[in-house]
């Protein structure tokens, strides 16, 4: 090995030389005996590549000098480079060459996960399946699982086959088959004890129609058919909605809003109740004039509120209707009129909203 190259190498890491990144991400191993290519690549090194500077970590793993290898994956992976977060997650979670942390296993894998990296998608999976350095969350653990066997990556498709054949828990198992079938990986037969619409729900959810797979995220919610399974039907809507169906877009965002299935995060709630109300849908209309009544997910708007309360009224839906009365009752996002308070309270009360039937009750002396 070239001394002076070394060297210029390791002035490279430790000094901040900018790193210039080549096309491609192909994650291929070295071979650390063949002496030409080191010296080609520890010049490469030397220079600021980030894929050579990637390979020589590989090399220095492969000798089993993990604290090199971290030395190097560290320094292209701060730069962005995915292949190199992943290994500096994998390096973290099994304490090699630095001392065990799941939390910076989880941070590294997340960072190369959300960059379209299989491999960290998969191992994000496993830490969300075990509880390795964040909160054990099973429905997360088979997102990240579906999101590498959608790149065919094998180890994610084995190990959904593996939760579909357990009986584990009803959410593991469930949400193997489920996910096989939608990946279009892996063949599962529909069980013939499955009733004749539920079997027709499944065929469709399995060949990606949205409107299906709300439909089965409703009967996971509910219990219908199967198991009432709350992780299930999240993952179900979840899959509706990035298709842009509305329905299952508001009944996301009250998964989020609620914790139901997933950890409440309002702020994601907001975006699902928005996306949904922008294509008419009443009920997320109403949802989203309850976030900027609140301020939850969102800053207050009693404004923005009353107008997307309007929205839902003006479809008849007797919920908005009841809530827009009370903002023209109360003066919130709109002035005050008594008249067009009693007005929308009546509409809501002619649809038995007990509410509005309460509220104009309470006028009468």
């Amino acid at each position: 090995m070239n001394k002076n190259i070394f060297f210029t190498l390791i002035a490279a890491l430790l000094f901040g030389i900018p790193v210039k990144f080549a096309h491609g991400e192909m994650n291929t191993a070295v071979n650390p005996t063949n002496a030409p290519d080191i010296e080609d690549r520890l010049e490469r090194a030397s220079q600021g590549d980030a894929r050579a500077v990637y390979d020589l970590g590989i090399s220095y793993k492969l000798d089993g000098d993990d604290a090199n290898a971290v030395m190097c994956f560290r320094k292209v992976a701060e730069q962005g480079y995915a292949n190199a977060q992943c290994q500096l997650g994998f390096h973290y979670e099994n304490g090699l060459g630095v001392p065990k942390d799941y939390n910076e296993a989880v941070k590294w894998y997340r960072k190369a996960a959300d960059q379209g990296n299989a491999s960290a998608q998969f191992n994000l999976g496993l830490c969300y399946r075990l509880g390795n350095g964040v909160t054990k969350d099973q429905a997360e653990a088979v997102n990240w699982f579906r999101k590498a066997a959608e790149q065919d990556y094998a180890p994610a498709r084995d190990y959904l086959k593996k939760l579909s054949s357990t009986s584990e828990n009803s959410t593991q198992g469930n949400a193997g088959v489920i996910f096989l079938r939608e990946t279009n990986k892996v063949s599962n037969e529909i069980p013939n004890s499955l009733s004749p619409d539920l079997k027709a729900i499944l065929e469709s959810a399995s060949n990606r129609d949205a409107k299906a797979e709300c439909l089965l995220g409703d009967r996971y919610y509910e219990g219908n058919g199967v198991p009432k399974d709350y992780a299930n039907a999240m993952n179900w809507y979840r899959t509706s909605a990035e298709q842009g169906y509305a329905d299952a877009q508001n009944k996301l965002g009250l998964c989020c809003y609620n914790g139901i299935g997933i950890p409440e995060n309002r702020d994601v709630a907001f975006r699902w109740f928005r996306q949904a109300a922008e294509q008419g849908n009443a009920k997320a209309q109403i949802n989203l004039g309850f976030c900027y009544y609140y301020g939850r997910g969102v800053q207050q708007d009693y404004t923005n509120a009353a107008i997307w309360f309007r929205k839902g009224a003006e479809q008849g839906n007797a919920d908005a209707q009841c809530d827009l009365g009370m903002c023209y009752y109360a003066g919130k996002g709109v002035a005050q009129d008594y008249t067009n308070a009693v007005y929308w309270h009546r509409k809501a009360a002619e649809q038995d909203n007990a509410g509005a039937k309460d509220w104009l009750n309470n006028l009468s002396p």
